[in-house]
């Protein structure tokens, strides 16, 4: 799975995932102007296990599976007897080499359930096309330590194409994060995966109501209560919730976000006319102009 937050969020510009539908990897593409980054996440199955699977009359499994299992009998089903592992590195590859093709920058993060550093798909990422090296050898100069609690290697890593500036890593020791892998950290320069063209900054447009002045505040209050009785609000509300469980359901949702939009015009409209914005057709006075500044100024030193 692949998220965004806050700030990173407003650059997607296009997300998806492995199409097989067996979650192999998701991804998500950034970017500003022509600059554009895929952020991946991948998982490689473990080793298929040699022991038989014991599946019930109903066709359950009786002591469970792995996902080796799942993904090998995905593929059979389709003809391909291949080593399911085999089938996800070269489908990786091809899919991380359509994107470089593009002139895409790629980040990586994957659960190879193999040595990141020695690996057959560590050594494919490397490989001419992808040039992908390791984040955190690459930032610390230090190799990851290993991935899993009982483990002896590292499985998990991030790669990265040589566009990618990662400036640190941070590895978590075992027990601080959520499951039994460490949780990893990387602090990638923003313009080497967002590029620089940045969105424009717009001013939000202000609001006519301001609750801090009580003149404004009272005049809304009795504008939209005088709305709400008019237009029987709060008797909608009620028959609305006295017959929620005879009203079909498709038919509620409809009358509720009816109500919900009358609601929000009738605030909308006392907000408007609780205040009135400054009138620019008026003639500037310096008169008046001094006496406000004044007004001000005995008012911030009314607060000392």
């Amino acid at each position: 799975m692949v998220s965004t937050f806050t700030r990173l969020s407003s650059f997607v510009i296009e997300q998806g995932v492995d199409i097989s539908g067996l979650g192999r990897w998701a991804w998500i593409l950034v970017g500003s102007g022509s600059h554009r980054t895929q952020i991946v996440s991948a998982y490689q199955p473990q080793k298929s296990p040699n022991k038989r699977l014991l599946i019930s009359s109903d066709g359950k499994m009786i002591q469970g599976g792995t996902v080796a299992a799942q993904h090998r009998r995905y593929f059979m089903r389709k003809g391909n007897f291949s080593n399911p592992r085999d089938i996800f590195r070269r489908q990786l590859i091809t899919q991380l080499r359509e994107w470089r093709s593009k002139g895409n920058e790629i980040i990586l993060f994957a659960d190879l359930n193999e040595n990141i550093y020695t690996g057959p798909l560590s050594q494919a990422l490397q490989q001419q096309g992808l040039l992908m090296e390791e984040q955190t050898l690459k930032s610390t100069g230090r190799q990851a330590p290993y991935s899993h609690q009982s483990g002896k290697t590292p499985i998990v890593g991030t790669f990265a194409t040589p566009g990618i500036l990662c400036t640190n890593s941070y590895l978590s020791p075992h027990g601080s994060g959520v499951g039994d892998h460490r949780f990893q950290l990387h602090d990638f320069d923003a313009d080497s995966v967002l590029g620089s063209e940045y969105p424009k900054t717009v001013r939000l447009t202000g609001r006519a109501l301001c609750c801090k002045v009580t003149r404004t505040r009272k005049k809304y209050i009795k504008k939209l209560k005088k709305g709400f009785t008019k237009h029987r609000i709060y008797e909608k509300l009620e028959y609305l919730h006295l017959n929620k469980s005879t009203i079909p359901r498709g038919e509620f949702q409809q009358r509720f976000n009816s109500w919900d939009r009358e609601v929000t015009q009738l605030k909308m409209g006392s907000e408007k006319s609780s205040n009135q914005f400054f009138n620019g057709t008026i003639k500037f006075s310096p008169l008046v102009g001094i006496l406000v500044q004044k007004i001000r100024v005995y008012r911030w030193i009314k607060h000392f």
